[in-house]
């Protein structure tokens, strides 16, 4: 399955225009402001003009896959699951099998699908002036948006709901970071309309809310943390382990000074936490010992201050009032959380009970969109893209 960026978001066309386009006409696309490029040009097929897939979801933030054996192409966006099958113009949406006046179709290698069908379907604003088609799905969203979870994903939701709010007066979005746990129980019980986490749902939590679905943001890397003066520089894995499970105590047993080490970790409902004892632990306690704190913030600023004292935190918080320490000779970066040679990695995630509607539904294809991504990583963190 080929996971390309959807877009199958919101092209639409009030395909009346459309009509009217020649074949050789050169046809733009402005989604939200932003002129859209793409190495196959959109085509006019007796009328209703058919567009490619990719270059819009990356600006839409809906996702795509694509199944060769099946010939099908499916573009998912938080509200729609859009299932086109190559040659046919029928698709199925959220299940629902639907007619559209044009089939999906490969040109050049690319998929393009009907702009009018995708933008009904979706529910973006497009109008048709001068050969330039103009889509507005994320400007002049409107309504109330409460989230909250994880502190990991905290920086991400919050940069996407200052820049949504930037982009659209009429929408209003506030995250609260209070961890994973509580992300997860706010979009259970509807005190968030959009939960963060940053651990995988448990067996329990699946079996109890089928309805919950969960929407991928970024991958980050749980970065281990020493204070700037300490001469430990890196550790293997097994070393992590040893030291969080509270077997190694001394800093001279893994190459330091010969001081205690203080180990610092995160609250009972945090989903670093969670991934940390998962990953790096092999499912085992930290050393009942550990000082617990209720953010990275926190957890780092009392590494910074601790020249013994050892913790971790989301990939994202780490800078230059820590060392973040190479494991098995691997510094957590962007680059090694994105070939995997970084040993401590998760996915971060946002979910919601049921399909999203509204406002929250277009705050999370904000959130996965190219231009939140892009900020995403300049904080630290790996695009999902």
């Amino acid at each position: 399955m080929k996971r390309i960026s959807a877009l199958v978001l919101a092209l639409t066309l009030v395909l009346g225009s459309f009509t009217a386009v020649q074949a050789e006409t050169a046809i733009g696309i402005v989604a939200d402001g932003v002129k859209i490029t793409s190495d196959v040009s959109p085509v006019n097929k007796a009328g209703t003009v058919i567009v490619p897939v990719r270059v819009i979801a990356e600006a839409l933030g809906a996702m795509v896959s694509y199944d060769a054996t099946k010939k099908e192409v499916t573009v998912t966006s938080a509200a729609k699951t859009i299932v086109l099958k190559i040659g046919s113009k029928t698709a199925i949406v959220n299940g629902v099998p639907m007619t559209m006046l044009a089939a999906a179709e490969i040109i050049n290698s690319r998929t393009l699908i009907p702009l009018r069908f995708v933008s009904e379907t979706m529910g973006a604003d497009v109008s048709y002036a001068n050969s330039t088609v103009t889509i507005k799905y994320f400007t002049g969203v409107k309504g109330t948006v409460k989230a909250g979870g994880s502190t990991t994903v905290a920086p991400i939701a919050q940069s996407a709901a200052d820049e949504l709010m930037k982009l659209s007066s009429g929408v209003s979005i506030s995250y609260a970071g209070s961890g994973s746990g509580n992300g997860i129980k706010g979009a259970i019980d509807g005190s968030f309309h959009v939960g963060g986490s940053s651990r995988e749902l448990t067996a329990a939590e699946v079996s109890k809310n089928p309805d919950l679905l969960v929407f991928p943001i970024a991958i980050d890397g749980i970065a281990v943390i020493t204070h700037k003066d300490n001469s430990v520089k890196k550790l293997t894995k097994e070393q992590v382990k040893s030291i969080f499970l509270g077997e190694t105590k001394n800093w001279k047993d893994v190459g330091g000074d010969n001081a205690p080490i203080f180990v610092q970790t995160r609250e009972s409902t945090s989903g670093t936490l969670a991934s940390f004892m998962e990953i790096a632990l092999g499912n085992s306690k930290i050393v009942a010992t550990a000082t617990p704190f209720n953010t990275n913030g926190l957890l780092k600023e009392a590494v910074s201050g601790n020249k013994n004292a050892i913790g971790f935190v989301s990939l994202g918080y780490v800078d230059d009032t820590v060392n973040a320490l190479a494991v098995n000779d691997v510094i957590p970066t962007t680059a090694t959380l994105k070939n995997a040679t970084y040993p401590i990695r998760r996915t971060i995630d946002v979910m919601t009970k049921g399909r999203p509607t509204g406002a929250a539904a277009v705050y999370i294809d904000w959130i996965r969109s190219a231009k939140i991504q892009a900020i995403a990583e300049k904080e630290g963190y790996l695009s999902i893209r």
